[in-house]
């Protein structure tokens, strides 16, 4: 690729403005279909007409691929002339050549897991792509229980070594040391480490040794404690409807300080004993709407203490079969 630079006079040397110059394929007569503007962008170069007309200095330019080319001029008050077997030799590396590719644009496209950034290129830049925010507790697996591209999904118990291997669970650390019957079905086990919780365990042990149960005494007949077990009282937020979970506890502590309607607890327990301690504020007068669960001695709910900061406990036994809740109010404590 290289560049050219004219000037077209007449013969006392006065520039020729408005003059045609076409260039040819040496030996060829028809005009060559593509030439660049010699002042183009070297990375974005600009076609120029062919045949194209001299500037008021007289002057024209031109770029075009390494080859040999004929140069024809005419017009103005010269008589017609032509520059042949012009040579030219790539003397601008970085300049385009006219065999272009046809690709323009270059994009990056990946899973959903990725975040890609600076697509497309048109010109000069830079793919990117970034890990995109996932689920929080999400693992990235193969499908559960089957084979498959890998996706963010929750851990499920297939996912977790099997019976008889080692390992590591939340705050229980285990040596497996398991006895079983005829059947396989396992009868024991010995742990070396256990808090004392086993929620979302799948298998729990028949034993339990320590936190004041009888040591080996099993967990489906009568325990004798030898220690204190009790369960820290939770506090309940006033508000026109006051929610229980009953998974925080059995005992619960409300500071009136308006009228209010006890919702029926959730995540009762059969047989469960719940204790709700409802204390009057200064004003008192506080009056209490019960959900449907709490069913009370006569049918007829009874109403609290309306003394200035006085104390009531409601006590309910939840029957399971009937999803009841038994109740009784004691009032005014003092």
């Amino acid at each position: 690729m290289k560049r050219w630079y004219g000037v077209v006079q007449d013969q006392t040397g006065r520039p020729i403005q408005g003059a045609s110059v076409s260039v040819y394929a040496s030996g060829t007569i028809t005009p060559l279909v593509t030439i660049y503007a010699a002042s183009g962008s070297r990375t974005a170069p600009v076609t120029q007409t062919n045949p194209m007309t001299t500037d008021a200095n007289g002057e024209y330019s031109f770029a075009a691929a390494d080859g040999n080319y004929d140069i024809s001029i005419t017009g103005g008050s010269i008589a017609s002339k032509t520059i042949p077997n012009v040579i030219f030799v790539d003397e601008l590396t970085t300049f385009p050549s006219p065999q272009l590719g046809t690709v323009t644009s270059v994009g990056l496209s990946l899973p959903s897991m990725f975040t890609v950034t600076g697509s497309p290129v048109t010109g000069a830049g830079t793919l990117g792509a970034t890990l995109a925010s996932q689920t929080a507790n999400y693992v990235f697996a193969a499908p559960a229980g089957s084979a498959g591209a890998p996706v963010f999904r929750a851990l499920v118990t297939g996912d977790l070594p099997a019976i008889g291997t080692a390992g590591t669970y939340g705050s229980a650390t285990q040596t497996p040391q398991f006895t079983t019957d005829a059947t396989g079905r396992v009868t024991g086990v010995t742990l070396v480490t256990i808090a004392p919780t086993f929620a979302n365990v799948a298998s729990k042990p028949t034993t339990l040794s320590g936190y004041g149960i009888t040591d080996g005494a099993s967990l489906t007949t009568a325990q004798q404690f030898t220690a204190q077990q009790n369960v820290t009282m939770s506090t309940l937020t006033y508000a026109a409807t006051v929610n229980t979970n009953c998974d925080l506890g059995n005992v619960f502590y409300l500071a009136a300080t308006g009228n209010f309607t006890l919702a029926d607890p959730t995540n009762l327990g059969s047989g469960g004993c719940y204790v709700w301690f409802i204390k009057q504020d200064a004003t008192g007068s506080r009056f209490i709407t019960f959900g449907s669960k709490f069913k009370f001695a006569g049918g007829v709910a009874p109403t609290l203490s309306t003394a200035s900061n006085a104390m009531d406990r409601l006590v309910a036994t939840y029957d399971a079969t009937n999803d009841l809740l038994y109740c009784s109010l004691d009032k005014k404590f003092s």
